[in-house]
């Protein structure tokens, strides 16, 4: 009899979390206050001392996280999620499409062992994971950690899996709300860059304008701008907002050399988080120039259809570029063309 008052008590307790996490989701849009307010609601109640929540987009890339380590909330950059998904637990969740319980991360492969996994600091641990679906679509995998092994049972698979069932919805509305939210700031950017950039017909003066607007609309600490010589064979830097003692400009890149090379001979822009990390990071100019080239996001410039340069920003004041960055940043590349033509026939 006991046995069974208390499964009818886990049973009670476990139809209340899902409650009040379908309240909790209902009234909420941002995407981050989305993924929070799940983690906290499923690691209390399953003595969790960690979780994270990884979101994906259509092409299964991480465009979002949330991780939380008791209550302090933690940033993810670009490489820890890539790293998490081509070699972690959750990348092996998403890939599956099941949900997983290891009992002791020491003893299982799928468990991406940092530097505080060792025996000293916090050592092994118990950890279940479970992917974020809707109508068949991984949305996300939602990862649940506690410091001794052992830990978690199937039943607390089947409580995370019922909450991460119960959250895929929210998650999935949240994102879209975003990315529209991304999409409408995009098109609002393009259109004012547009009346500012066009404003005037004297070059220096419209490429002056277009690092401006760049710079405002993206918040970034140096924009710089190339032209493809009438050889094609080098981009030549004509305008740049660095501060530092040697500027970019008068400087040249051969076609295909570093990452503004790469854009204009491949005709299509790129957002590089971490330009170490990048093969096709030319770091000569940062050296002649003193400027301390960490990100780059950087867009073709064209007109009537020719590509004619490029545009790159560099080093978000946020720490990283926002998702919709390329698409601004391209679409102010296809207004500059038509402006910088346009002063070009004027002079």
């Amino acid at each position: 009899m006991k046995v069974q008052e208390n499964d009818r008590e886990t049973t009670r307790a476990s139809l209340e979390l899902l409650y009040h996490i379908s309240r909790e989701l209902a009234a909420a849009l941002d995407l981050r206050t989305v993924l929070q307010r799940v983690l906290f609601l499923s690691m209390r109640n399953i003595d969790a001392i960690s979780g994270s929540i990884i979101v994906l987009d259509d092409n299964g890339q991480a465009v979002e996280s949330a991780i939380i380590t008791g209550t302090q909330i933690h940033d993810q950059t670009t490489r820890q999620l890539r790293v998490t998904l081509e070699h972690g637990l959750a990348g092996w969740v998403a890939r599956e499409g099941q949900a997983v319980l290891v009992p002791d991360t020491s003893r299982d492969d799928r468990w991406l062992r940092r530097p505080d996994d060792a025996e000293d600091k916090t050592g092994p641990k118990s950890a279940v994971s479970a992917p974020l679906t809707w109508r068949d679509q991984l949305v996300g995998v939602m990862t649940l950690v506690h410091s001794s092994p052992g830990f978690f049972t199937l039943d607390h698979m089947a409580l995370v899996q019922a909450i991460a069932d119960l959250a895929s919805t929210a998650v999935l509305n949240a994102r879209l709300y975003a990315e529209s939210q991304r999409q409408a700031s995009v098109m609002t950017a393009v259109a004012e860059s547009a009346e500012v950039i066009t404003a005037s017909l004297r070059l220096d003066d419209v490429l002056n304008r277009i690092l401006e607007q760049i710079s405002q609309v993206l918040r970034v600490e140096a924009v710089s701008l190339a032209l493809i010589d009438p050889e094609g064979e080098k981009l030549e830097f004509l305008a740049s907002t660095s501060g530092k003692r040697q500027s970019v400009v008068g400087k040249s890149l051969n076609m295909g050399q570093g990452i503004a090379g790469w854009v204009a001979q491949k005709g299509q822009g790129v957002i590089v988080p971490e330009t170490n990390l990048d093969p096709r990071f030319f770091p000569d100019i940062d050296r002649e120039t003193g400027f301390d080239t960490k990100a780059i996001a950087c867009a073709p410039i064209r007109s009537e259809g020719t590509l004619i340069g490029i545009l790159e920003a560099l080093n978000p004041l946020d720490g990283a570029f926002d998702p919709g960055a390329l698409k601004v940043l391209t679409g102010i590349g296809s207004l500059a063309g038509t402006a910088i033509r346009h002063a070009q026939l004027f002079e």
